[in-house]
């Protein structure tokens, strides 16, 4: 069976699940202002291109222990509301209206979508993780990426110390039109054993922030609460979504523990059909299907204005390091031009060279 048709049931599956527990969901966190996405600046894009953390990462663990509490009620989105709408108190500023950084609701073809909904992520993928541990039952735990889009409370992704830095990867193999962004900030276990309250054991993540393709991102707060917390901002045609830890509380007072841990991450928005995000989406989709396969992630970081060229990452899931890499669209298929994992001052040089245009240079 082919990987489309495997991830077309799989997506049937869980969307059959999501819309069981939407139906029963009363949404509890507190809505959070929504952001306006910032265009492509020097942090951005210094931000919107990986690059791997000391020590191999580890192959994200797909087979787990079942976890002790049952599946997390996915949050209802408030998909009624404009997406430029705020909060009172709260600005929100448009972005920069580039070819490749306008938010796509200026589509004519998104009209035609369907309401935004969970999405289903291909993978996540961290660069560092902590060791496993132990619950008060003697049972390994383990804090891969993958533990955020898994659907339950009581397993996290954690990283030793502040977490200041490190950041989760959610992959998606197609284009997807985000809206929001739902975050467990902590780990939301209570110990079944024990009684111990991870949250407050561990830190919890007071600040983060989303980058996406094109080099777009927002900066959020969260307030410490183990439930789904929302980020909205205006919509963003992407392949990913990475969510970075700014700033994070102290560890806990009563057997704290000096860790950093992330619960759970909840992409809202649409799946992109083809021609539904216009060609910015259908290019995304055609990259990822050209480039990616079961062992990576893929960035589609900028698309030229011809969508001749693009610029993307692959993130391998077996610790190898990132790879940019720029590629050119012939014959109906996308083939790559130049790239790699490690580029001096000559790099650009080359792409000029090459005739790639400056749109997508890094």
């Amino acid at each position: 069976m082919s990987r489309v048709s495997i991830r077309t049931l799989a997506g049937s599956i869980l969307t059959i699940f999501i819309a069981s527990v939407l139906t029963a969901c009363g949404g509890a966190a507190t809505p959070q202002a929504v952001q306006s996405l910032r265009s492509n600046d020097a942090t951005a894009s210094q931000d919107a291109s990986p690059q791997p953390t000391a020590g191999p990462a580890p192959t994200p663990m797909i087979e787990r222990r079942l976890p002790t509490q049952p599946p997390v009620k996915l949050p209802v989105t408030s998909v009624a509301q404009p997406a430029t709408q705020a909060t009172p108190g709260d600005k929100a500023r448009a972005p920069v209206a580039t070819e490749h950084t306008k938010a796509p609701s200026a589509d004519p073809a998104a009209a035609a979508m369907p309401a935004p909904a969970p999405l289903v992520p291909f993978a996540a993928f961290a660069f560092t993780q902590a060791p496993p541990g132990r619950d008060a039952a003697g049972n390994t735990v383990y804090y891969y990426a993958n533990n955020t889009i898994d659907g339950y409370l009581d397993t996290a992704w954690r990283v030793p110390g502040n977490g200041i830095g490190e950041r989760v990867i959610v992959f998606f193999d197609q284009a997807v039109r985000l809206s929001e962004v739902w975050i467990v900030p902590g780990y939301a276990k209570v110990d079944p054993v024990s009684g111990e309250n991870r949250f407050w054991q561990n830190r919890r993540v007071r600040k983060v922030r989303l980058t996406f393709g094109g080099g777009r991102w927002v900066e959020a707060r969260l307030a410490e609460q183990p439930e789904f917390q929302p980020v909205r901002f205006e919509p963003v045609l992407t392949s990913y979504v990475e969510v970075m830890v700014l700033e994070t509380t102290t560890p806990g007072a009563q057997n704290g523990r000096d860790f950093t841990p992330i619960s759970e991450i909840a992409p809202i928005g649409q799946a992109c059909a083809p021609g539904q995000c216009g060609r910015v989406g259908d290019t995304i989709s055609e990259l990822i299907n050209d480039v990616g396969n079961w062992d990576s992630g893929i960035e589609v970081e900028a698309i030229d204005e011809t969508y001749t060229y693009a610029r993307l990452w692959r993130i391998p899931f077996n610790g190898d390091p990132p790879e940019m890499g720029i590629y050119k669209r012939e014959r109906g298929g996308w083939t790559w031009v130049t790239g790699g994992t490690n580029f001096d001052v000559g790099f650009l040089d080359v792409l000029k060279r090459l005739g790639v245009p400056k749109s997508v240079w890094p």
